[in-house]
């Protein structure tokens, strides 16, 4: 059951089975200090990977106004408490109704992100998965960690010059290895990382 609470200062906050999805004191308080150590001003979009009650997410909108914002949601009642929450702090955010890695990646909010130099930030925690399946995966797949995400993130940049039927692994990344890999290989992994710093 998903709920609006009161922080012990009366701002609210949402409880999901009884549990508060923000701090129980300051939550305002609390997301200045978290976000104020993120970076957040160096990106052009922040991907959030759960809404918790929208206070890292309102605060992150006012510290980089001219970022693309996605927060990744599964459950539509959070997302309209968080708008009747926050109002227009969290106006320009795009909240996307998902809940698999299908979904997200087919998603054109999250596709554009993904265009981007963007960052990624999970505001889940393994006891609050929250709907999100395998959200740690999400969270991986979404940085190019593992071999599906990383495919996606390629393709929709459209990196055509790297055989993207390659078995990419942490060897092919690997730096250590770079005295036994051929020029070919070398090439691609060159291709690979400046795509991934961009």
């Amino acid at each position: 059951m998903i709920k609006i609470g009161q922080a012990k200062n009366n701002l609210k906050i949402i409880i999901q089975d009884g549990m508060p999805m923000c701090s129980e004191y300051d939550p305002e308080k609390e997301s200045q200090r978290w976000a104020s150590r993120q970076n957040v001003k160096s990106y052009e979009a922040i991907i959030f990977i759960g809404a918790g009650s929208g206070y890292k997410i309102a605060e992150v909108a006012s510290l980089n106004v001219s970022a693309k914002i996605v927060v990744i949601e599964p459950s539509m009642r959070t997302i309209t408490l968080i708008k009747s929450i926050h109002g227009a702090r969290v106006e320009g955010v795009n909240f996307v109704n998902a809940s698999t890695s299908e979904c997200v990646f087919s998603n054109s909010e999250v596709q554009s992100a993904l265009m981007l130099k963007y960052k990624v930030m999970n505001l889940l925690y393994s006891h609050m998965s929250n709907g999100i399946k395998d959200h740690e995966e999400l969270y991986n797949d979404l940085l190019g960690r593992t071999q599906v995400g990383l495919r996606k993130i390629l393709s929709l940049r459209s990196v055509r010059d790297i055989n993207l039927n390659l078995s990419i692994s942490s060897e092919l990344l690997s730096i250590k290895h770079y005295k036994h890999t051929s020029s070919t290989s070398m090439n691609n992994k060159i291709q690979l990382l400046n795509e991934l710093i961009k």
